[in-house]
């Protein structure tokens, strides 16, 4: 049966039950809902007439298609009541909670061949405008409360600046900018025509009627005797997992405050997926922890307990020839890590005996590597320095070190070669200088 006619029976339907529902008065601009109460009600942005969402549709609804939507809203189970009560409170159309589904598949670690991460695919050069930090510590791309207030805002902005759901839907896949050139350029906002004369890539053009398909499915999946039914009651997806977000005033480790708190670490890690390290950032005054709310009091008390240590680190006291590099390796950090705790620790001024703190990622033995004093050469060559030398190639090319080389000629590892000068170098047979 064709969408538009099955919209019409949903609508008759409706029309006639609408005065006495639940949502009698609708908010200006949506429609009459068009789906029926095996999904979540929404107020459907109108389908366009394109014969690509008969074909997605055809390819969801069988077999496969049917076990990739499951997949897909299992994952995005605990979050799709907290993304539909967002875009009612911003009077936003509730289907667009599908939306990830297709960016992302409801994976938020998920990454694009272009670099694009997150539920929603936020690109690096399109987080500025929004309150979202990237840094070795986190990437809030991938904060399903942060991306998804941010990627409203981004739909409604695009919606306003096209006039249209379907080209505010293009917009988010391809820029807004493209689309607005493009319906200047081509005098229609058809976005198949937009396509058809090269004003569009096919990828959007494949994306817009994925979604409407979804979203179809998605919404009638009760009336169309679908498996995904069981999934999308009215009531689980409005009321699926609510949310806290719960300001800290100390860095923990998510592992410990699961095994402290008694919450499945799988639930408070996928909650916070933007933590690289499953570690708050060191200045976690700006780090909310989100936790759902039947567990928001449990964790609450669990933090605020003073005696329950949520993080560990290890006391390194620095020795000859330690390195903030080989100390990142050892303990499996960055160094800009062990600088955040240690401030003024620099590469070129570890002292001996000098004490750091680096956090506990993972377990080590203590670092204690063979140090081996810089040798006194007793037979040695010049060696005229070329352009492009470093100390580091040089002491490839003969078999030395750099700590050699800089101890045997009185200079710093950091210093800079001057073409032309000339260096003691250890002598070896068979060197190709």
């Amino acid at each position: 049966m064709k969408i538009k006619t099955i919209n019409k029976i949903f609508l008759s339907i409706f029309a006639l039950i609408i005065s006495s529902s639940l949502y009698a008065e609708l908010p200006e601009g949506f429609n009459i809902p068009e789906q029926d109460i095996g999904g979540p009600w929404v107020y459907s942005i109108e389908i366009p007439d394109d014969p690509k969402i008969e074909h997605y549709i055809k390819e969801y609804e069988s077999l496969g298609g049917q076990k990739t939507m499951i997949s897909i809203l299992k994952r995005g189970a605990p979050y799709l009541g907290f993304i539909y009560n967002k875009l009612i409170e911003q009077g936003l159309p509730p289907e667009l909670m599908y939306l990830p589904a297709i960016e992302s598949g409801f994976i938020s670690k998920a990454v694009s061949r272009s670099g694009a991460s997150g539920f929603w695919q936020f690109m690096m050069n399109s987080i500025y405008p929004y309150d979202m930090e990237v840094n070795e510590w986190r990437d809030d791309r991938r904060d399903f409360w942060i991306a998804t207030e941010s990627a409203i805002h981004k739909l409604q902005l695009n919606y306003e600046q096209t006039g249209s759901w379907t080209l505010a839907l293009a917009a988010y896949n391809c820029g807004l900018g493209r689309v607005k050139r493009a319906v200047k350029a081509a005098g229609t906002t058809d976005y198949i025509e937009l396509y058809e004369l090269g004003y569009l890539p096919k990828q959007t053009r494949n994306y817009v009627p994925k979604f409407f398909a979804f979203t179809y499915l998605a919404s009638r999946s009760a009336s169309l005797n679908l498996k995904t039914a069981q999934f999308l009651d009215m009531q689980s997806t409005r009321e699926s997992d609510k949310w806290e977000r719960i300001k800290l005033d100390r860095v923990i480790n998510l592992v410990m405050l699961s095994s402290k708190s008694g919450i499945p670490l799988s639930i408070i890690n996928s909650a916070n997926a933007e933590l690289r390290e499953g570690i708050t950032p060191p200045n976690s005054n700006n780090y909310y922890l989100k936790i759902p709310l039947k567990y928001s009091e449990t964790v609450k008390n669990t933090l605020s307990k003073p005696q329950n240590s949520l993080m560990h680190f290890y006391i390194h006291e620095i020795r000859d020839g330690d390195t903030l590099y080989a100390l990142s390796r050892h303990f499996g950090v960055t160094v800009s890590m062990i600088q955040m705790y240690n401030p003024g620790a620099k590469a070129s001024s570890l002292r001996t005996g000098q004490k750091i703190i680096v956090p506990a990622l993972k377990e080590v033995e203590p670092y204690n590597p063979e140090y081996k004093a810089p040798e006194q050469w007793s037979s040695f060559i010049s060696y005229t320095i070329a352009s492009g030398d470093t100390l580091w190639s040089i002491s490839r090319k003969f078999g030395t070190t750099v700590a050699d080389i800089s101890y045997n000629n009185k200079l710093s590892p950091k210093d800079t070669l001057k073409p032309g000068a000339i260096i003691k170098v250890p002598k070896v047979t068979n060197n190709e200088e």
